[in-house]
């Protein structure tokens, strides 16, 4: 499975994948937040943001961004 996952900000504004899949995003900065806010995970304080969208399956646009980092990536070394 790969997942390709779109950042700005820090804020995760899109996540596409080459198959169904449920994704929990796991935040550490809890600062500013309500205890009903957060959850105990692994022990500790956490926030968890559970969407209420299912990430878009795009096989062919997964495959490209893969392969295009790939590229950069062999270029880098």
């Amino acid at each position: 499975m790969k997942v390709v996952l779109f950042m700005e900000g820090g804020v995760i504004h899109d996540i596409i994948s080459d198959g169904e899949l449920e994704v929990r995003v796991v935040d550490a900065d809890v600062e500013g937040l309500h205890e009903s806010e957060t959850q105990t995970v692994e022990g500790e304080t956490k926030f968890v943001f559970t969407s209420n969208r299912t990430p878009e399956v795009d096989t062919k646009r997964v495959e490209q961004i893969f392969n295009e980092i790939a590229v950069n990536e062999k270029q880098n070394k």
